[in-house]
């Protein structure tokens, strides 16, 4: 047997190591992306990024929902090996897992909805002549001002524009980055079984 893939109990397998590794390697370079294109002045980029920050999030989230230790290994063996997760025979969505990363983190809706405004192309990419938040709804502006407000100081007086959530985006995705990196140390705790 060899002694490299050999797993014992309550040990982490190799393929969990190496997943929780590209994780934070990911989510290192998706934060350093971030301040970059923020300097820049490049906010569509820098949320599309931020979108991708949170699509590791949740993807562990719901890896720590799984509590048959064969099935988050064989979920986290097929993002290894590049095959879409499935489960009972359908495609888990992206919208199933913000669900139940809502659970952990009840702003995750609202991140992934804004992130994913700049990840497809929508008219949230003329931001430079109409404002792409003047168009939410009430519930939703108020879900963004009481989210920037709680977690990071945005002033009640201040409306929900474009102009005045860009400059949180670099918070809002460190606090996402913290979440991750506490989610990927409780996966590691659990290790693989």
């Amino acid at each position: 047997m060899n002694i490299v893939t050999k797993v014992h109990r309550g040990t982490m397998s190799d393929n969990t190591s190496k997943f929780i590794r590209l994780t934070r390697d990911r989510s290192h370079d998706n934060l350093r992306a971030i301040m970059s294109l923020h300097f820049q002045g490049l906010y569509g980029q820098e949320t599309a990024i931020l979108r991708q920050e949170l699509d590791s999030l949740i993807r562990v989230c719901y890896l720590l929902t799984i509590t048959d230790p064969n099935e988050r290994l064989r979920l986290i063996d097929d993002t290894l090996n590049g095959v879409k997760w499935v489960i009972n025979g359908k495609s888990l969505t992206d919208r199933k897992m913000v669900n139940i990363a809502q659970q952990y983190n009840h702003w995750a809706p609202e991140v992934y909805d804004f992130g994913n405004s700049f990840t497809h192309l929508t008219n949230y990419h003329d931001f430079k002549t109409t404002d792409p938040l003047l168009q939410l709804d009430a519930s939703r502006k108020t879900a963004i001002r009481r989210y920037l407000n709680t977690y990071h100081f945005f002033s009640d007086g201040d409306a929900v524009t474009f102009n005045n959530v860009v400059p949180f985006i670099p918070r809002v995705a460190q606090k996402v980055s913290d979440n991750l990196n506490r989610y990927l140390d409780d996966l590691e705790n659990r290790g693989a079984h």
